[in-house]
């Protein structure tokens, strides 16, 4: 079953071979999207972004190419691509964005246990959601790339494609979801996993985000693990019967006994490799087999080593990076409080703003001296991080309008960015239930759009 935006990979479009020309690349403007290849012969023509079927190159690499003719009737460049290279498929492990540019740069961990191979922004074929929104790499998205090598030997992977569904889509075959929560919620200790409202319609958002990004959490621990230690294990030993796979959710029923989630092996020949089975409890009905089979049981995500890492120290330097969250992340900021400056000179704006941010945080800080549980700890699944939450009140001294994400540095706090209070929520439930007088589910409106 795919996400809702989500589509499988697919092949690069081949091109009429016959009437193809190689060459290199002499000179590509990112400002402009055109460039020029020189062919062989020492031809030289120029082409436009719109031509390309590869991502965009790098100057001297060899390139085959089709020739035609503009609309004035100039030769040009077209179905430009890399010589066929052998692809691979991996795991998108890392994406970092350069702070106050568009720089950026990540990498793949090759499905043979290879090393993991560098790329950036170029190397994007840029990929459209259904929705028409364009997908960035998130550390939990699949890829198909080649790789070559430039200058100084310098190996990178091009042409990288995303598969953005999550990963327990790729690994197992979900014949119907919306029961399959049903079943965790109801087997669950008591919680709420809906909003006060939502656009969305989807029941139980909030555990159906837990168990897809817990699970993303799991494989990304068990990159490199030896098969024994892995924490998503599989049998596939059993004698008269289908192997099993199984992972341990992170909740716990009523009696607080640790929940897994139970798969089997799929059909022959057909994809992925398992079907879910059920959710239990070890010993219990389908439970029976994770007692049989499964010693030890595999443990929960681990997203923090000692509880000290959960405390926050209201006294330390707390710098807001207030480009990203004034600039950048200016649509989080409350519609009133952007109507409040909307008539002002811009730098006047800014001054005003930045002076509702500052008494928030000031306000937030002396909320968490007084109750150290008004810092929440949450985890960053697109940067691995566990961070902090501080509540903002940038209106009213007793609404919280959005979530400060705070990162722990050498000398204090930086506070990176603005998050909705659903997704502040959501990213704090991963880590644990949150125990919160301004962070509950039942007095949030979810809003339609996703920060990540």
């Amino acid at each position: 079953m795919l996400a809702d935006d989500a589509a499988p990979l697919t092949p690069p479009r081949q091109g009429d071979q016959a009437q193809r020309h190689q060459g290199v690349l002499s000179s590509y403007s990112e400002e402009n999207h055109w460039g020029v290849v020189t062919r062989d012969d020492g031809s030289k023509f120029r082409f436009d972004s719109s031509h390309l079927e590869c991502s965009v190159p790098y100057e001297g690499e060899v390139l085959t190419f089709n020739v035609g003719r503009d609309k004035g009737g100039r030769a040009e460049a077209r179905s430009i691509r890399r010589p066929s290279f052998p692809q691979s498929t991996g795991d998108v492990i890392a994406w970092n964005v350069d702070p106050g540019s568009s720089q950026a740069n990540g990498s793949i961990a090759p499905a043979d246990g290879t090393q993991a191979v560098p790329f950036t922004g170029q190397d994007l074929i840029r990929t459209r959601a259904p929705s028409g929104r364009i997908v960035y790499p998130r550390p939990w998205h699949a890829a198909r790339f080649s790789t070559i090598k430039l200058k100084g030997g310098i190996t990178r992977a091009v042409d990288v494609q995303l598969d953005w569904r999550f990963p327990l889509y790729r690994f197992a075959y979900l014949p119907d979801e919306t029961a399959m929560i049903n079943e965790l919620k109801t087997l669950a200790l008591d919680e709420r996993w809906d909003y006060r409202s939502s656009p969305t319609k989807k029941p139980f958002e909030i555990l159906h985000n837990y168990l897809h990004f817990t699970f993303a959490k799991l494989v990304d621990e068990d990159r490199g693990a030896a098969p024994e230690g892995r924490k998503i294990r599989t049998r596939t030993d059993l004698k008269g019967r289908s192997s099993l796979s199984t992972f341990n959710t992170g909740l716990v029923d009523k009696r607080y006994d640790p929940i897994f989630a139970l798969f089997e092996a799929n059909d022959p020949g057909r994809q992925p490799s398992w079907k879910f089975s059920a959710f239990c409890i070890p010993g219990q009905d389908e439970g029976k087999l994770l007692s049989q089979y499964f010693n030890p049981l595999p443990t929960p995500p681990q997203y923090f080593t000692s509880t000290v890492e959960l405390l926050y120290d209201p006294d330390a330097p707390l710098h807001p990076d207030y480009t990203h969250i004034l600039s950048e992340n200016r649509d989080r900021l409350p519609p009133d409080l952007l109507k409040l400056v909307a008539h002002l000179p811009v730098q006047k704006a800014e001054n005003t703003l930045k002076m509702h941010v500052d008494r928030a945080i000031d306000l937030a800080r002396k909320r968490s001296r007084w109750n150290f549980k008004a810092a929440i700890p949450h985890y960053f699944p697109t940067l691995k991080r566990l961070d902090f939450l501080l509540p903002l009140c940038l209106l009213d001294d007793t609404t919280v309008d959005v979530a400060l994400a705070v990162q722990r540095t050498e000398t204090g706090y930086l506070g990176n960015t603005l998050l909705p209070l659903d997704w502040a929520y959501k990213s704090a439930r991963l880590v644990c239930r949150p125990d919160s007088d301004w962070l509950a589910p039942e007095r949030i409106d979810a809003q339609d759009f996703d920060p990540e």
